[in-house]
């Protein structure tokens, strides 16, 4: 294995466990609640008004954003201790 391999798995590997420490893997019955819940929110959204269901996929538009913003989170964390082991490795 090649440093850059290396360092390329221990930074997965420690995103992976920053990851896993704040989402625990859903077991199948809590998957198949959340696809009767998303099913059920595409029945009520498409009985509302058009104002309503704007409204609502508005929010749903933010709750995605808010998603995507920790991700980044996860990213910059994982760069961030990804530079930390290079410099260790490489002695600085």
């Amino acid at each position: 294995m090649t440093d850059g391999e290396f360092l390329t798995q221990t930074i997965i590997e420690r995103m992976d466990l920053i990851f896993r420490r704040n989402n625990k893997e859903p077991t199948e019955e809590e998957k198949a609640e959340r696809q009767e819940r998303d099913a059920q929110f595409r029945r009520i959204l498409d009985s509302l008004p058009e104002d309503d269901r704007e409204l609502l996929k508005g929010m749903q538009t933010e709750a995605f954003r808010r998603a995507a913003r920790e991700n980044e989170l996860y990213y910059r964390e994982g760069l961030k201790d990804g530079f930390t082991v290079c410099r260790f490795v490489n002695g600085g």
